[in-house]
């Protein structure tokens, strides 16, 4: 989900409509009859259904960076609502997606084993630094070992270690860190203005996302159920690289303007800028192997069979019970099995039922675990008499020996021999 950072530009254009434009979201009789509050508004709703919780509520933090900004310099109250607006509507939205889970919620009571955000310390210890902008994922062999270094040495090296704003990103976080100190007079230009607002922006993401910052006091003082603030990176860079392309606009401008050598210089600008932004992109992206096709291809095409083998042996809507018990979300790889590898069977069937997926800290996950800490006779015909039909195990979680321990000891109880999927991952017996 954090892929989808497709609205991460419309956050900064609404942000530049209310501090430049006079007439997006300011508080009055005329409200709806302005067209562009409606466009405004279907905005918010598109970013409020973006990224999870993280994207949300970055947006609604810089427009409330707005807010504050437009207030000051004017000294309107009715000029900072309108960042209040965009930030109240944004919530309302983001309210009305979860609404389902907390009706849910009211009717089984809450669950705080499901997801554990129970320490502000998380939010320190996913936060962001400021070297990690400018550390690239990898060096392409040139550099990899400084980076190796500073990775092997330093503290709180997680996730972060992916924000690197890239060539661009970086000239342009340069740009908006020095134009904080540039002097200000009321003959400020267009692109003046705009960086000065995009450098106010920038401050304030950083002291938001990085370690110790606003956002380390947020989860210590209010709610810690925001932990990853580095991931606001993604604003920052797109405003970093906002910031040299307002720059290259306006030389591009001013070449029109001289009229001296305009074709060539203007050739000779795109050329080299166009260059410099595919290095940047080559240069920021991480060289990773090229992924195993025929292998996933081959796993893949053995889980479905070995799953449809299954489906044919069995009523429509069978239920059966996976081996090993594995807690969901979020519990972590055992051995070679990883977290939700137990849905393949889910993946692939359409009439069968699966007892992989309860969420931790409901009964039903309790029932769970203790049908998986019964002896392998107990268990078989306790699920017998639960209706099940039979019993899947991903081998992957077992090492050899305690496989050949469950295999011998199910098969004795049910009374019959599994069958395997042709890369014998996956097993399943019939009762």
């Amino acid at each position: 989900v954090l892929t989808e950072c497709y609205f991460v530009p419309l956050s900064i254009l609404i942000c530049l409509w209310i501090y430049e434009r006079d007439d997006v979201l300011v508080p009055d009789r005329n409200f709806f009859k302005r067209k562009i509050n409606y466009v405004a508004l279907f905005f918010t709703f598109l970013i409020a259904n973006n990224g999870i919780a993280y994207y949300p509520f970055f947006t609604c933090f810089i427009f409330l960076v707005t807010a504050i900004s437009k207030l000051l310099k004017t000294g309107k109250i009715r000029q900072g609502l309108r960042g209040v607006i965009a930030t109240v509507m944004v919530c309302f939205f983001v309210v009305l997606s979860i609404l389902p889970g907390k009706i849910y919620t009211l009717i089984n009571g809450s669950n705080s084993a499901a997801i554990d955000r129970s320490g502000f310390e998380q939010a320190e210890l996913y936060g962001m630094k400021i070297a990690q902008l400018f550390m690239p994922v990898n060096g392409h062999g040139i550099y990899d070992k400084y980076i190796d270094y500073y990775n092997d040495a330093a503290f709180l090296v997680n996730e972060n270690s992916t924000a690197y704003l890239g060539i661009i990103g970086m000239i342009g976080f340069i740009i908006l860190g020095l134009w904080l100190f540039a002097r200000r007079d009321g003959k400020d230009g267009k692109l003046s203005k705009r960086l000065g607002y995009l450098s106010e922006l920038n401050i304030a993401m950083v002291l938001l996302g990085t370690i110790g910052g606003i956002g380390a006091m947020f989860a210590f003082f209010i709610s810690p159920m925001l932990r990853g603030y580095n991931r606001i990176s993604i604003f920052i860079e797109y405003v970093a690289i906002l910031a040299v392309a307002l720059c290259m606009d306006r030389l591009v401008e001013v070449i029109n303007e001289k009229k001296m050598l305009k074709g060539v210089l203007i050739y000779i600008v795109y050329g080299v800028f166009g260059l410099a932004c595919i290095f940047s992109i080559w240069e920021g992206c991480p060289e990773f192997a090229t992924p195993s096709y025929d292998t996933i291809r081959k796993e893949y095409t053995s889980d479905k069979d070995f799953v449809e083998r299954i489906e044919n042996q069995l009523d429509e809507g069978a239920m059966i019970y996976q081996l090993p018990y594995h807690e969901y979300p979020e519990f972590g790889s055992v051995n070679d099995m990883w977290d939700y590898h137990l849905y393949v069977g889910f993946v692939h069937s359409d009439t069968l039922r699966w007892s992989y997926g309860s969420i931790k800290g409901r009964e039903e996950d309790k029932w769970n675990k203790n049908v998986s800490e019964m002896n392998y006779g107990d268990m078989v015909r306790y699920l017998k008499e639960q209706g099940f039909a039979g019993i899947y195990v991903d081998r992957r979680a077992y090492l050899d020996d305690e496989f050949a321990e469950l295999k011998t000891g199910l098969e004795g109880a049910a009374g019959g021999s599994f069958i395997s999927s042709d890369n014998g991952n996956l097993y399943f017996i019939k009762f």
